[in-house]
C-alpha cells in the first residue's frame, strides 16, 4: 500500500513540477490569465505575436485558418498548460478571429499506455490546477454516451471564456483498463456546447451547394483537414474530417476509442454509434483480387501474363496460396513479390471496374459527398512498405482524367492521381454520411452495400 501511494505522489509531483519557467516552453495558461488581451479578437498574426514562437506553430490546413502545435517527442516539453505537458494544440480562426482552442494533455496515441492510478491522479491534478487558474469550481455537465463509450466533461464558465475538461477511458475485451484521453476545449464565453451529432437539418441541396468548380476543370469540395501526427490514426482522423464536414465536433481520439484501429468495432458498437452521431457507412467498392483462393489464383495468372510480356519474373501461386486461401499477411507478401507497374497494368485492363469507380466518384462529388478511400500503400509510394491507409476523395477533373484526394498525413493539401492508378491501388471505397441524407438519397447516389469498416490497419 505504501509503495502505491509513493508511486502516486511521485507521479503527481512529476506532472506538476515541470520546467515551465524555461524560455523554450510556451505556457498557454498565461494567455488566459492576461486580462489585457481581447482573446477572441486576435487574428492569426496577433496570436503569433502573443507567443513570439513561430517555429512551434504551423498552419494545419491550406486555408490557413488553423494553427497547430504537435509534440514530436514524448520526453520533451515544448508547450504546457498549467505546467502540464501539451501533446497537441489546435487554434482555430473564423473570419480572422480566434474562435476555438483545443489542447491535448494526454492521449493514448501520442503518450502511450498509462496505468489507471496515474490517469486518475493526472485528471485530478488537472482539475485542481484549472480551479486555481479560473478561481471557479466546475459546473456539472452531462455524461455523453458516444457509441458504447462515455465522454466525461466538466465545464468552467468564466467571464472571457468557457473551458471544457473532457476525458474518457475504456475497458478492453480482456477486462483491462485503458486510458484514452484528457483534453481541453476552450471557447468564447458565449458558446456553451459543441454538437456531438451531425447537423440533421442538412439536405442534399445544402451539400450540392458546397461543390466548387475551378477554371482549369477541377470539381471539388472543401473538407476540413485533420493531421493524425505520428499516430496510426488514419481511420479515426478521416472520420473526424467527415464529422466536421457534416457538423459534429467529435475528434479522432473519440473515434479511436469507439473504433480501435487494431481490433475494429463490433456490430453493436457500430449501431450504437450511428444512433448517437448520425453517420452511417455505405459501401461502393471492395477489392476482391485476393478475397479467396480462386480470385487470388486468377489475379496472379493475369499478372503473370503481363509479366511475360514485359519479360519480368512470374509468380508461382503455390508459394503463397494454400488450402484456405490467402490471409492479410499473405496478400502483403504477394504484393511485395510483384512488380508494382505490372500489377497496376493488370488492373488497368478492367475497363468495367474503372468505369464504375469513375462514375461513383463523379456522382457523389457532384452531390457534395466525399468518398472514403482505402488504398494499398507501397504500390505507388512508400515502396517496400505494403499496407493500408485511409484517405478521402474530394474531387475530380475529367479534362485531366484524374481524381483529387487528401488525407491525414501532412497538412491536408489536395493532390491528384490518374483514375486508372487510383483504381489499381484501391482496397475499398465507401460513403460515411448522415443517416437522414442516406435515406433521402436512395436512387440518386451510387450506393448499394453496407460496409462495417473493419479494415483499420494503418501501416504507414
Amino acid at each position: 500500500m505504501m509503495k502505491k501511494w509513493i508511486a502516486l505522489l511521485l507521479c503527481t509531483f512529476a506532472l506538476l513540477v515541470q520546467a515551465a519557467d524555461s524560455a523554450d516552453i510556451l505556457d498557454l495558461n498565461k494567455l488566459l490569465k492576461n486580462d489585457q488581451v481581447e482573446l477572441w479578437k486576435l487574428n492569426v498574426s496577433e496570436f503569433k505575436q502573443q507567443f513570439n514562437v513561430n517555429k512551434l506553430l504551423r498552419y494545419s490546413n491550406p486555408q490557413q485558418t488553423e494553427l497547430r502545435f504537435y509534440s514530436q517527442n514524448r520526453q520533451q516539453q515544448k508547450m504546457s498548460f498549467c505546467n502540464f505537458k501539451v501533446y497537441e494544440a489546435i487554434f482555430s480562426f473564423n473570419q480572422d478571429c480566434l474562435c476555438r482552442m483545443y489542447i491535448s494533455l494526454y492521449n493514448h496515441g501520442d503518450a502511450g499506455d498509462m496505468e489507471q492510478c496515474w490517469f486518475e491522479e493526472l485528471l485530478k491534478a488537472v482539475e485542481q490546477q484549472i480551479e486555481v487558474l479560473t478561481s471557479k469550481k466546475a459546473d456539472n455537465a452531462p455524461i455523453y454516451p458516444v457509441g458504447l463509450q462515455k465522454l466525461y466533461e466538466k465545464n468552467f464558465f468564466c467571464k472571457n471564456y468557457n473551458l471544457k475538461l473532457q476525458w474518457s477511458s475504456s475497458i478492453t475485451d480482456k477486462r483491462k483498463f485503458k486510458a484514452e484521453y484528457i483534453q481541453l476545449i476552450i471557447l468564447p464565453s458565449t458558446v456553451r456546447n459543441e454538437p456531438i451529432s451531425v447537423d440533421k437539418s442538412l439536405t442534399l441541396d445544402d451539400l450540392k451547394s458546397r461543390v466548387q468548380h475551378s477554371p482549369d476543370g477541377d470539381c471539388f469540395i472543401d473538407v476540413p483537414t485533420v493531421n493524425q501526427g505520428r499516430k496510426g490514426y488514419c481511420v479515426p482522423a478521416t472520420r473526424e474530417r467527415l464529422a466536421k464536414y457534416f457538423g459534429s465536433a467529435i475528434n479522432q481520439h473519440v473515434f479511436e476509442q469507439i473504433f480501435p484501429h487494431n481490433t475494429g468495432a463490433t456490430p453493436t458498437q457500430i449501431k450504437a454509434f450511428q444512433e448517437v452521431i448520425g453517420l452511417t457507412p455505405i459501401s461502393l467498392y471492395v477489392n476482391s483480387d485476393f478475397s479467396d483462393k480462386t480470385n487470388a489464383i486468377k489475379t496472379i495468372t493475369m499478372y503473370n501474363k503481363e509479366a511475360v510480356k514485359a519479360q519480368k519474373p512470374t509468380i508461382n501461386p503455390d508459394q503463397f496460396i494454400h488450402k484456405k486461401g490467402p490471409g492479410y499477411k499473405t496478400v502483403l507478401r504477394i504484393l511485395l513479390a510483384m512488380e508494382s507497374e505490372i500489377y497496376i497494368k493488370t488492373k488497368s485492363d478492367d475497363k468495367a471496374g474503372i468505369s464504375k469507380f469513375k462514375n461513383d466518384i463523379i456522382s457523389n462529388i457532384n452531390h457534395g459527398l466525399p468518398v472514403c478511400w482505402t488504398v494499398r500503400t507501397g504500390l505507388l509510394e512508400h515502396q517496400q512498405n505494403i499496407g493500408l491507409h485511409r484517405r478521402l476523395i474530394v474531387g475530380y477533373n475529367l479534362c485531366e482524367n484524374v481524381m483529387i484526394y487528401s488525407d491525414s498525413w501532412g497538412d491536408g493539401e489536395n493532390k491528384k492521381l490518374s483514375l486508372e492508378k487510383a483504381w489499381a491501388i484501391s482496397s475499398n471505397t465507401f460513403l460515411f454520411m448522415p443517416k437522414s441524407i442516406a435515406a433521402s438519397a436512395q436512387g440518386k447516389i451510387t450506393n448499394t452495400y453496407y460496409d462495417n469498416d473493419d479494415d483499420e490497419t494503418d501501416q504507414k
